[in-house]
C-alpha cells in the first residue's frame, strides 16, 4: 500500500509504498523530524485478474461488440 508521511514541524508530506505490516521510523529530508503516516492509504490492484472479475467500474465490452 502506499502510505503518506507528514512532517509535523515542517508540514512536508510525502508518499511511501510499504506493507500493511510494516511500520516504519520515516524522518523527514528537510528538518531530520520524525514524520507522522496520515489516515488511510492506497490500494493498488496489480495484474489482469482484477478487471475480467469485475472489480473495475471500466467493463471490457469488445466481445459484446465483436458478435
Amino acid at each position: 500500500m502506499i502510505y503518506e508521511y507528514k512532517c509535523e514541524k515542517c508540514q512536508d508530506i510525502i508518499e511511501i509504498e510499504h506493507s500493511i505490516k510494516d511500520s516504519p521510523n520515516i524522518f523527514c529530508a528537510v528538518c531530520k523530524s520524525q514524520r507522522h503516516r496520515l489516515c488511510g492509504g492506497t490500494f493498488i490492484l496489480k495484474g489482469e485478474g482484477w478487471f475480467k472479475d469485475g472489480y473495475s467500474s471500466c467493463r471490457d465490452t469488445s466481445e459484446k461488440n465483436q458478435k
